[in-house]
């Protein structure tokens, strides 16, 4: 840590803390979702068992199953890393031996509309980080993070098929799904990578522009959007899904984020980690001055 005279220990410790309570209260504002799978069960907790983790909020209800197939998701330990995000708690860890997707939901606290109507949200944001590993069979392997209006799908992105296995070498890219017309980024989804996917949806005249970024490897540069799709009329969400389907395939889930700017969902210190550190410098400074 620099050294500091001591004429500035006052107020440099001050200005730190108002700015992490600034940013805390930001964050919370606009983030109106978040998932880290911060729970203090034990590794390998189904995760239909658990409320939600410790630090989770803007959610309805628990992750729920939503598929008659044997599908099981648990959290994990140690969380996944990205850049300099700097992450605690479990994440969400699938392995599934089958031949029927399954998906895990959960309903958030609120439903979102994006559109030019009156109350609507000109736009929303949503990441989440994510890779996987194993050994895939040609035709068998899938993996989507999808924003859903109860039972009805408004977007997914994902993969369809790890390691080029099926069809052209575009299969094995990150991409966006809408019905009957896929979007690729051209970022093939490498195993052991972790990748922070976000997506932004906005309203452009009567319509909803769904785009997708892929950062990969801790770059924090968002970029332009390498997938795009526009849904006819505005849309609404008020449900996150995870869906696989994998044989000998292990995918992985952290840090799903869901806001109403870039900086809400982008890679910055999780929820707690920054109330722990304006709770800090305000400790300090209240110690600096007895």
């Amino acid at each position: 840590m620099k050294h500091m005279e001591p004429k500035q220990k006052m107020t440099k410790p001050f200005f730190a803390a108002m700015a992490a309570v600034a940013l805390l209260g930001t964050s919370h504002a606009a983030l109106v979702a978040y998932e880290g799978f911060d729970t203090s069960a034990a590794d390998g907790t189904n995760l239909p068992t658990m409320q939600g983790g410790d630090t989770s909020f803007g959610w309805g209800d628990q992750w729920r199953f939503n598929a008659a197939t044997g599908l099981g998701i648990t959290v994990d330990s140690p969380g996944l890393t990205f850049g300099t995000l700097d992450t605690i708690g479990k994440m969400a860890t699938s392995n599934f031996n089958g031949s029927s997707a399954g998906e895990y939901r959960r309903e958030m606290s609120a439903s979102y509309t994006i559109g030019s109507g009156s109350g609507e949200r000109t736009e929303m944001w949503a990441s989440w980080l994510t890779t996987w590993s194993g050994n895939p069979s040609p035709n068998s392997a899938l993996q989507w993070f999808k924003l859903h209006n109860g039972n009805t799908e408004v977007i997914s992105a994902g993969i369809n098929n790890f390691g080029g296995g099926t069809g052209s070498a575009l299969e094995d890219q990150w991409r966006l799904s809408p019905a009957g017309a896929d979007s690729f980024t051209g970022v093939v989804a490498n195993p052991g990578d972790v990748y922070q996917l976000t997506m932004r949806l906005s309203a452009s005249g009567s319509d909803t522009l769904v785009e997708l970024f892929v950062n990969s490897g801790g770059d924090r540069n968002l970029g332009s959007a390498l997938a795009s799709h526009t849904v006819s009329d505005a849309v609404t969400f008020n449900q996150v899904r995870l869906q696989t389907q994998q044989t000998n395939v292990t995918a992985q889930w952290d840090e799903i984020r869901i806001g109403e700017t870039m900086f809400d969902v982008g890679v910055i210190p999780e929820p707690s980690s920054i109330a722990l550190v304006g709770l800090s410098g305000l400790f300090l400074l209240r110690r600096r001055r007895h």
